[in-house]
């Protein structure tokens, strides 16, 4: 490969942005699509936005419960729009997925324009379409997870260090927004966020045309900004003088300890979580559906996530790795495009392979924009040596020839769902190939053999894209997936994949979403017992775990507590502390797991409510009246 096939092509017209403005149109259309039906999404963070929203304390700490007894695990930055959105619009479902729609449509458009100051204008369509075309993309975008706010940011950021390589006198001030946008993508969701911090500053000293004084100064700065703009909410809450709520799934009850530890290094070299060890022992299998390795983003669980133009990324990278070693280096703004996206890609990809913390498969989408990215300029290069002639014109229909059979092998690995896809996959891209080599004999043909290749590229993931937009999931709301649920059930028994199919997957998903953060009848009628005789008792219900208080938090304005936190370990409250409000008579009623609980005193020192008598069944739990 000739290192000016890198460099990007000059032309412009309207028909680009045309079609930008298509790609945004559908982009919405596809995440936003039914959102009306998708009831709360994961209902921790929507309760947390609903605690958020009639309290300021709980607003700056990102509070579980508005008497801010316990924070979720995450920085708030993300729940502080959706607590935008459901003020301005009332707290419905569909209010709290607006901002990632949104968010994820500003994706698409900011990945345009920073490839296109890198590549032109047709590479940065083709890379907006790839990007909103990823199944995962679409299925995180409809859901209120904060992973789509980081996206945005990430992309942002990306976008203002190609504005700082244009030379012309706003260096440092390009680096030092890029700065502003990598510190809120931490407060969105920490160390994630920074994985793309070596690509970025690797970049702007490929790229920068500024003496070393001057680079040396800007990095200096962009430094001091990023460690203002990313720590301010962790010294912030630090330093809050008591009482304040705990920092959920921390060990301490600090956002340090958060940072370093549950949602930092823990993640990468392993933390003790009970779920995870529980399925690992039982099932031979990670809970979180895939084992640390060289294949884990090529396997069953996550290869039609994010995967199917991978091969092709990692391949540009290396062309360019190559060539630059041996001399052929391209020009200095294009290298630096290769080494944003490049190293974007490369850390992102080896942390995701060999992380053997919480694993949850929608990170992947984190790779999706340095996956369009280099693959819209891998096809363009290739394109370029085609037209060219030369010994590399057979790059190009070999390459479409590979992705279409990377993309049978993923499809295949379900034939019952939608098996046809891998068919006309395989039928266009022998079309295209066909198309392409016999362009070199007639040049007529050759336009056509490439957009021939690009819709077999392209046909599963749009395939896979569309299914979840018109309401298959893969997933649960805290875990969304696109593609067939059989990939995402592998690592279950044999005995309860088919209830998992049947109940929490695939088009029934659609009820199943509708129904998130409901309550059921029992779980209801025993609200409605609880608040019946609460009294004046400040905390009317304080239920076992976050995730279990999370659908009682959203039925009522009534004190409710989640007590132990997302990871059902965490001592908020403690047990000295609902020992005095249950002295105090500021605990009404106990909601206690029905197996043995970090509150075990609760069950000698208040009174078992049988369920005949409140309403509820044996499954929700055991009820006890303290007030």
């Amino acid at each position: 490969m000739d290192s000016t096939a890198l460099a990007p092509a000059p032309a412009r017209s309207w028909r680009p942005r045309a079609g930008l403005a298509a790609v945004l149109v559908l982009s919405a259309v596809a995440y936003g699509w039914g959102s009306w039906d998708l009831g709360f999404g994961y209902p921790y963070y929507s309760a947390a936005v609903g605690s958020m929203s009639r309290d300021w304390t709980a607003f700056a700490f990102g509070s579980l419960d508005p008497l801010g007894v316990v924070t979720v695990d995450k920085p708030p930055m993300a729940l502080w729009v959706q607590v935008l959105s459901v003020r301005l619009l009332g707290f419905h479902g569909w209010a709290l997925i607006l901002p990632q729609v949104l968010e994820g449509v500003a994706t698409v458009w900011l990945l345009y324009l920073a490839v296109r100051r890198w590549q032109g204008e047709r590479v940065a369509l083709l890379a907006a379409a790839m990007l909103a075309a990823t199944p995962v993309v679409v299925a995180l975008n409809r859901d209120n997870l904060p992973d789509p706010l980081m996206l945005l940011l990430l992309v942002a950021a990306a976008y203002a260090l190609t504005r700082a390589l244009d030379g012309a006198g706003r260096e440092r001030r390009w680096m030092v927004f890029a700065a502003v946008l990598l510190g809120c993508a931490f407060t969105t969701k920490m160390v994630q966020a920074w994985l793309v911090l070596p690509a970025i500053g690797a970049a702007y000293l490929v790229g920068s045309s500024a003496p070393a004084r001057t680079k040396t100064w800007t990095a200096v700065l962009f430094a001091a900004v990023l460690a203002v703009a990313s720590f301010w909410w962790v010294v912030l809450v630090d330093l809050w003088p008591s009482p304040k709520p705990f920092i959920g799934s921390s060990v301490d009850g600090t956002a340090r300890d958060l940072v370093f530890g549950y949602n930092g290094f823990g993640r990468i070299f392993g933390q003790d979580f009970a779920a995870a060890a529980s399925y690992a022992e039982n099932h031979g299998k990670s809970f979180y559906q895939s084992d640390p390795g060289a294949g884990r983003l090529f396997g069953t669980s996550l290869g039609g996530q994010a995967s199917w133009l991978l091969p092709l990324a990692l391949a540009a990278v290396a062309a360019v790795l190559v060539l630059t070693l041996a001399g052929r280096r391209p020009p200095r703004k294009a290298l630096a495009g290769w080494v944003l996206w490049g190293g974007w890609l490369l850390v992102c990809a080896v942390v995701f392979s060999f992380m053997r913390g919480i694993w949850l498969l929608y990170y992947t989408a984190q790779l999706a924009p340095a996956v369009a990215a280099l693959s819209a300029a891998a096809f363009a290069a290739l394109w370029r040596l085609y037209r060219a002639g030369g010994r590399g014109w057979p790059l190009l229909p070999v390459t479409v020839a590979a992705l279409s059979a990377w993309a049978w092998v993923l499809v295949r690995r379900d034939p019952d769902w939608n098996g046809w896809i891998a068919w006309a996959a395989a039928a266009a891209a022998l079309l295209s190939v066909a198309l392409l080599v016999s362009g070199r004999i007639s040049p007529r043909l050759r336009t056509a053999g490439l957009a021939t290749g690009l819709a077999a590229v392209l046909a599963a993931p749009l395939a896979w894209s569309a299914a979840t937009t018109i309401g298959y999931s893969a997933g649960l709301p805290m875990l969304p997936a696109a593609g067939p649920v059989s990939l995402q059930t592998d690592y279950l028994a044999p005995d309860v994949r088919d209830d998992f199919r049947q109940l929490l997957g695939g088009w029934g998903a659609r009820d199943f979403r509708a129904a998130a953060g409901k309550l059921d009848e029992p779980s209801a009628a025993l609200l409605s017992y609880a608040e019946r005789r609460a009294g004046p008792a400040k905390v009317t219900l304080a239920v076992e775990t976050a995730d279990a208080a999370a659908p009682f938090l959203l039925a009522t304005r009534r004190g409710v507590v989640g007590m132990a936190g997302f990871t059902g370990r965490d001592p908020a409250p403690s047990p000295d502390r609902l020992r005095e409000w249950i002295d105090r008579g500021d605990a009404a009623f106990v909601l206690l797991l029905p197996e043995r609980s970090r509150y075990e005193f609760v069950r000698s020192r208040c009174q078992s409510v049988p369920p005949a008598e409140s309403g509820a069944s044996q499954g929700v739990g055991d009820l006890y009246r303290c007030g």
